[in-house]
């Protein structure tokens, strides 16, 4: 029996010459997987910078009024809250490019009122 014959009978010889292939393949699925993680890190350190240069998240709170005062040697405030209170919000998205990424921002103009 000859070697071509022997390699084409043999189950052996075809399950491993299957497994080889498979870790050939193997090889450029690894270096995709390696680009797609460089790439969402990338990403991330764009979003990061980009968060960071706008700003970070804010909380809008309201309109109050703060009168110091004095008791027995202590101080304290009051806090004092409208009679009248509106808040108009318009709220815009804007694309940014940062690279080859789009990224996000979101901007609000507030309009806060009040009347004590």
């Amino acid at each position: 029996m000859s070697v071509k014959d022997y390699l084409q009978t043999s189950i052996l010889a075809k399950i491993g010459f299957i497994a080889i292939l498979i870790i050939f393949l193997l090889i450029p699925l690894a270096m995709v997987s390696s680009l797609i993680d460089e790439r969402v890190e990338i990403r991330n350190t764009a979003l990061k910078q980009d968060r960071l240069r706008l700003g970070q998240e804010q909380v809008v709170t309201g309109v109050f009024l703060v009168v110091p005062y004095e008791s027995k040697k202590k101080e304290y405030r009051a806090y004092i809250r409208p009679d009248h209170y509106r808040v108009t919000a318009k709220q815009s998205v804007e694309k940014r490019t940062r690279g080859i990424y789009d990224l996000l921002a979101y901007v609000v103009d507030l309009e806060i009122e009040g009347s004590f």
